[in-house]
């Protein structure tokens, strides 16, 4: 993380990350802290007055404040006295600017906290008595020891920064937070900070003993600026009660903005890297408006996604209606049914897709988008990706298939999720991430049955791709990835058996190409057997302990995992030990029908491999249509057997789970335990406690995708959705 940070000279980093304080205010200021003897000559040599500084080219100010003069000669000061001579300076800036006709000092004062060597030692907040909470912090201040410490794991300062684990903390832990400035102060020497999602910036140390003037600009920005100029977002407000009311603005003149009151979080997503994509997503009401927080009449709930995202990236409002358009477009075509991939599909399949284009919606086979805001672009520095902050609020709240309760119901949930990944493939695109988080279902009625909803689209795209050149990014749930895009090996290469797909002349000397993988059809369906297999033998309620996953379900991308993957799908899962412990239920389940499927799968993989034709739209068809039917014919034939059995969902575990909120007077403990600060508890919970009471989370035993919360000590999908995966490591469950 230290070698994230980008650094400029004092100067240029005002100018760029915290301007304001016009020069004739900052005069103004000190000639009024002069006149208060708050600063005081420097004395001395003039010649050792005008030696410039290395660290800023300019020569030591004539004064310097008074709480300053002799604090640092020591060298071992107290951090909590230098913190008190911090809050003595600003205290004598917000005298000043009351005195002076410029603009008026905000709310804002330096507070100090008692801390250890981890935590914060003061901060900018405008809760001037009361106990602090985590929400009220606006700026954090670090005090960073020089003397050599164990510091038991706390943060290593070859990779982590001292003030990056408070920032993270402030960070996720408050849905208003953009960016966020800081300070540190090392002996005398005072740095500069700015942070956001997509930079870390610092300015180079000064030495505030010579040179007072930056801090007093630092301090009359920081008590005179408005709050969203501090990095809260205006268009998000705290409640009293915790909760946080999100303003979507309007889309046209005409039209009125909505507001949002956050119910629940349903998930959270980030790790400890506060650059890049940051997810929390909330199960939401529309209320009137924030003087009136009743719910609009005639409304039910939605679900509201907060999402930091590439600035220059499609986003998932483009691409939702990019699709959109293109599946409307085919379901008006008159000769629909003579599209490419539709010649061999079966006649009941062929009239099951009838029904959904033409009968009904075909869109509502997907969680649509209803509002959304997308915010401008955050301030960035070369070479970093610069990111803005997007709002998205979607039609329903769902359950998703790893909170389906049983198998019964999980599978014809799958079985129309075929549906919608045929009316995607009629369409030409390919969803891209398949998994458990992104199948969501509801019920119209309470005992009705479930409806499917594919979710999560934002990586969706046409296949084939217009420009397919550049290498293919690992894009998906590692859980539920294809092997050969997890792998970058076609899996034909690692057939063994020739008697074990549909067309045994279909194995046979393999042409010697350069492979890349390209993301097509298969991958999608290759992610629906996946999390069939899943869902027997990770997910039965009393078989498996969920904390405990097999080797082949888990949060990685490396060359080990992918090639374990490989084998078992390549193998037949009479062979597998996954399958050992399968209950007598699920025998033919599994090693009978599941394994069928496997096998037309990778059959089909041969074929197109052999005739290189990975382009070819028409030879998706049979895998689309024919590969599923002996699975989910033959199943059917034993339903009364396995349709019953229970799995494990993640709503069965909500539990009060342990914080990492910032902590201000006990020691840090990097236990792995709970990253997903910020549901609306969190608020009104002190800063000062270790142990946080919070709403219930997911549970993180199930596999991580981007609609469902992390853990720090877990590989998550930010981790590992842009990574290459040489940088990926094993992660111990």
């Amino acid at each position: 993380m230290v070698n994230e940070f980008s650094t400029l000279q004092v100067d240029e980093f005002f100018d760029l990350y915290l301007p304001g304080g016009g020069q004739d205010t900052l005069d103004a200021v000190v000639s009024e802290l002069k006149s208060q003897k708050v600063l005081v000559p420097r004395g001395g040599r003039l010649d050792q007055q005008q030696k410039a500084s290395a660290s800023t080219q300019r020569p030591a100010f004539s004064h310097v404040f008074k709480t300053f003069r002799s604090l640092f000669r020591s060298g071992s000061t107290n951090p909590t006295r230098i913190m008190k001579s911090f809050q003595t300076a600003g205290n004598a800036v917000r005298r000043a600017l009351n005195k002076l006709k410029g603009p008026a000092p905000n709310e804002n004062v330096i507070r100090t906290v008692e801390a250890d060597e981890s935590a914060l030692n003061g901060c900018l907040t405008n809760n001037r008595e009361g106990e602090l909470r985590l929400t009220d912090i606006i700026a954090p201040f670090k005090v960073i020891s020089t003397k050599p410490q164990v510091r038991n794991n706390v943060f290593d300062d070859r990779t982590l920064h001292p003030l990056i684990p408070i920032v993270i903390d402030l960070m996720n832990g408050d849905a208003r937070r953009r960016f966020m400035h800081g300070i540190t102060i090392e002996e005398s020497q005072v740095t500069l900070y700015y942070f956001s999602r997509s930079v870390c910036a610092k300015s180079t140390p000064f030495d505030v003993t010579k040179h007072p003037e930056f801090l007093i600009r630092a301090l009359v920005v920081m008590l005179t600026s408005a709050i969203s100029h501090l990095g809260f977002d205006p268009l998000v407000t705290l409640l009293p009660d915790g909760s946080y009311v999100y303003e979507i603005p309007p889309e046209g003149p005409s039209m009125a903005p909505k507001f949002y009151q956050t119910l629940r979080m349903l998930s959270m997503r980030h790790t400890r890297r506060l650059i890049g994509r940051m997810a929390r997503i909330w199960r939401v009401r529309q209320i009137v408006s924030l003087s009136s927080v009743a719910p609009v009449p005639n409304t039910s709930d939605f679900v509201l996604k907060d999402v930091s995202l590439e600035a220059d990236a499609p986003t998932e409002v483009e691409i939702q209606h990019q699709l959109f358009t293109d599946i409307v477009a085919f379901a008006n075509d008159p000769n629909w049914r003579a599209h490419p991939i539709l010649q061999d599909f079966r006649p009941e399949d062929l009239d099951s897709l009838a029904v959904a284009l033409r009968k009904g919606d075909p869109l509502e086979f997907f969680s649509r988008i209803i509002a959304s805001h997308l915010g401008e672009p955050e301030l960035s520095s070369p070479g970093c990706i610069t990111r803005r902050q997007c709002r998205f609020v979607y039609e329903k709240v769902c359950t998703p298939l790893y909170d389906i309760p049983t198998l019964g119901e999980a599978v014809d949930v799958l079985k129309q999720t075929l549906i919608a990944l045929r009316i995607m493939f009629c369409a030409g695109w390919v969803h891209r991430d398949v998994s458990a988080g992104n199948i969501l279902a509801y019920r119209a009625a309470s005992n009705g049955d479930w409806r499917v909803k594919l979710s999560d689209l934002e990586f969706s795209k046409r296949f084939p791709a217009s420009d397919d050149s550049k290498p293919e990014i690992k894009i998906g749930t590692p859980f539920f990835m294809a092997c050969e895009l997890m792998r970058d090996i076609p899996v034909a290469a690692s057939v063994h058996e020739p008697g074990n797909y549909r067309d045994d002349d279909a194995v046979g000397p393999l042409p010697d190409t350069t492979f890349r993988p390209l993301y097509n059809y298969q991958y999608d369906l290759e992610s629906v057997y996946w999390i069939l297999l899943w869902l027997v033998s990770a997910r039965l309620k009393g078989e498996h302990d969920p904390d405990r996953l097999p080797i082949i379900f888990q949060h990685r991308l490396d060359a080990e995992y992918a090639a374990v993957r490989t084998m078992v799908f390549v193998d037949t899962l009479r062979n597998n030990n996954l399958v050992r412990n399968i209950p007598p239920p699920l025998e033919t389940f599994v090693m009978g029908y599941l394994d069928i499927l496997r096998r037309n799968l990778l059959g089909e993989y041969v074929m197109r491999y052999k005739a290189k034709a990975r382009d070819d739209v028409s030879t998706y068809s049979w895998v689309s249509s024919r590969a599923f039917y002996p699975f989910f014919t033959g199943i059917e034939k034993c339903r009364p057997e396995w349709e019953s059995i229970e799995l494990h969902v993640e709503a069965e575990h909500e539990h009060l789970v342990k914080g990492e909120g910032v902590k201000l007077s006990k020691k840090r403990k990097r236990d792995g335990d709970g990253d997903e600060d910020g549901e609306p508890e969190q608020a009104r919970k002190t800063v000062k406690r270790r142990v946080v009471e919070r709403q219930p989370t997911p549970r993180q035993g199930g596999p991580v995708t981007r609609s469902m919360s992390r853990s720090a000590a877990r590989m998550t999908r930010s981790a590992t959705r842009r990574l290459p995966a040489d940088k990926l490591r094993c992660i111990s469950r």
